[in-house]
């Protein structure tokens, strides 16, 4: 999987504009998501880092956790900040 990114990022990316509003990238976020963590742990990350790739978000500095911890944190966070903002 990790292989196919590299791919992305050496043939496909260059010839695209920039357009990541995040730091890394979202495939570099996915490169480093699945070098750190279990497969399923790299997906659920790389799963919310996509979601949140969209014109309302306002991008920026996200690096993928460390450690579990601030795994589970990171995407409990992201959940309650993308899908219950809009909360009465």
């Amino acid at each position: 999987m990790r292989f196919l990114i590299k791919i992305y990022q050496w043939l496909i990316s260059p010839l695209l504009a920039p357009s990541c509003r995040f730091y890394p990238t979202c495939s570099q976020y996915a490169y480093d998501a699945l070098s750190r963590h279990h497969f399923f742990r790299a997906i659920q990350l790389i799963g919310c880092r996509v979601i949140k790739c969209q014109p309302f978000h306002p991008g920026g500095y996200d690096p993928v956790p460390k450690n579990m911890s601030e795994c589970t944190r990171k995407l409990a966070t992201d959940y309650k900040s993308e899908f219950h903002h809009y909360e009465p």
